[in-house]
């Protein structure tokens, strides 16, 4: 609770400091362990976040939002388990953009850029008009267009 409130107020370094005690009090509480990984995120400590998110994993797989940060953790460093983790989070989640974003994203880190580019049409062609992720996805796809040799 103390920690949710400091991470309210922006108040980062006292936040992680009271989820890194919780974490220790309670290592096998799915919630707080994920509460802890995601103050590690805030606090710009990719390595300890990666760390704890695979530990909220480990605590209680349907963590669809766990998987995902774990894709974009893992990208640069194990670029398949940052696939499997994207993977799964779209199938717990489907329906949620950003799932699918980092699943196109752990492709590109795979060197599947054609896929990732069908990836981001879907992604685009279900976004409703108006949507304001239209420019971002449409910027991507371009980018990614132009990577390919």
């Amino acid at each position: 609770e103390l920690g949710g409130l400091l991470r309210g107020a922006a108040r980062r370094g006292e936040s992680l400091a009271a989820f890194t005690r919780a974490a220790e009090l309670a290592p096998d509480d799915a919630d707080i362990v994920n509460a802890y990984a995601e103050a590690l995120a805030l606090n710009n400590l990719p390595e300890q976040a990666r760390a704890a998110f695979l530990r909220v994993v480990a605590l209680d797989p349907n963590r669809w939002r766990a998987h995902s940060n774990l894709s974009r953790y893992l990208a640069d460093v194990d670029p398949p388990a940052a696939l499997r983790h994207a993977r799964e989070a779209v199938r717990l989640r489907p329906d949620v953009l950003q799932t699918n974003v980092n699943l196109a994203e752990a492709l590109v880190a795979n060197r599947r850029v054609d896929d990732a580019v069908r990836l981001y049409r879907r992604i685009e062609s279900g976004l409703a008009p108006g949507d304001l992720q239209h420019s971002f996805v449409s910027a991507r796809i371009k980018e990614l267009l132009r990577q390919r040799p």
